[in-house]
């Protein structure tokens, strides 16, 4: 008698765990990429650094899933993390990426939680995403997707001598709410809004919107986004009546299958106390797919910037990236890639790059920075 009971302990126990694993419909997706990156900073000077090393790119694994509400509904969630390939957990936490839940119906859509904001929506939108001929390496390399992956990832050295991502048009928003519109004649409208936090020396939030147009030759579309009491474009305040605003304007076109050519125009307006600063920068980029091969070739330049309405010449910076691919198998393909940043002489720019050299290192003005990569990426 008491091993039957143990036993119908023990199933009743299991039960607890294996039931609503059975009545859950979760997709576990992913990718882990890594390879050797070598890198160059250069200034004819003692800043000069070279460095070869393993590194990972941006490896990631998520948890997803929907439910089909009585009301025609439907509900969606995501949980999404950062991890390092080979390296562990170095600075990253659970639901680190886009952790969210979605409604959805014939309203359109209403999304709450962490993702990317509107801003970087529309870059990747407009700027020809497809992740497929992407190495991985949107945000590490700069030779993402199209012209995105060049014009919005220079990390800056402002007018307000801090180092900040200027031009980084696509961060993640915590605590934010978005309405998207249905799909009205290839038209559709979003706005945002980001609670930020409120004390009592500033109220930091910021508000958001865009709209854009997509054909099957074309896609069109811009954005607008304000930062308030910050003059950074992610979630971080820094004094009251500062404020950071992007602008966005581009588009890309696919005249013939798997050919993309994209264009983006990028504004960014910032304050900081009684300093206020503005720098435009724009790229091109050109992406081609064939069989199991892949390439692509981008450019970007960003303009001198301008501080309490005086220009400060030589200010700014241009980039030239490009990268290979080829399809070993449907979820697995090598890559190469290779970038350079060439500052002004009154510049200190950098391409974004968690992963290599240059992450944490402040750019002395008119240096040189160049980036190659081989590696493999592996989907699940």
């Amino acid at each position: 008698m008491v091993n039957f009971m143990k036993k119908i302990l023990f199933a009743t126990v299991a039960s607890a765990f294996v039931m609503p694993v059975a009545m859950a419909d979760v997709t576990v997706y992913g990718f882990a990429a890594t390879g050797v990156e070598y890198s160059k900073i250069s200034d004819n000077g003692p800043n000069d650094l070279t460095r070869a090393r393993l590194v990972d790119y941006d490896s990631r694994i998520g948890f997803k899933g929907a439910d089909k509400l009585d009301n025609g509904m439907q509900l969606y969630w995501q949980v999404e993390n950062k991890y390092y390939t080979g390296s562990g957990d170095k600075t990253g936490y659970f639901g680190d990426r886009d952790t969210l839940v979605k409604l959805k119906g014939n309203f359109g859509e209403i999304l709450v939680g962490k993702f990317y904001d509107v801003a970087g929506q529309t870059i990747t939108n407009v700027a020809g995403a497809q992740d497929s001929w992407t190495p991985g390496l949107t945000y590490s390399l700069g030779t993402g997707n199209s012209a995105a992956g060049l014009a919005t990832t220079f990390n800056a050295k402002h007018a307000f001598g801090a180092a900040s991502n200027v031009f980084n048009g696509a961060p993640r928003v915590n605590n934010a709410i978005q309405y998207s519109t249905p799909n009205i004649q290839g038209f559709k409208g979003k706005v945002l809004y980001d609670f930020g936090a409120k004390t009592s020396a500033y109220n930091h939030n910021g508000m958001q919107a865009s709209l854009g147009y997509k054909s099957k030759l074309f896609n069109l579309g811009g954005a607008y986004k304000q930062v308030n009491d910050s003059y950074l474009s992610a979630n971080s305040a820094t004094a009251a009546e500062d404020y950071y605003k992007n602008y966005v304007i581009g588009g890309n076109i696919q005249p013939i299958d798997k050919l993309n050519i994209s264009a983006l125009w990028n504004r960014v307006k910032a304050r900081s106390g009684s300093d206020e600063a503005k720098q435009d920068g724009w790229a091109i980029g050109v992406n081609y797919a064939m069989g199991k091969h892949g390439m692509g070739v981008h450019y970007a330049k960003v303009g001198d910037y301008t501080k309490n309405g005086n220009k400060v010449g030589d200010s700014g910076a241009y980039g030239v990236a490009a990268h290979y691919f080829y399809f070993m198998s449907k979820q697995t393909r090598a890559f190469v890639a290779a970038s350079l940043t060439r500052n002004d002489k009154n510049a200190g720019l950098q391409m974004q790059a968690s992963t290599s050299l240059t992450s944490g290192i402040t750019v002395a003005n008119g240096s040189k920075t160049t980036l190659a990569t081989a590696g493999i990426r592996t989907d699940f």
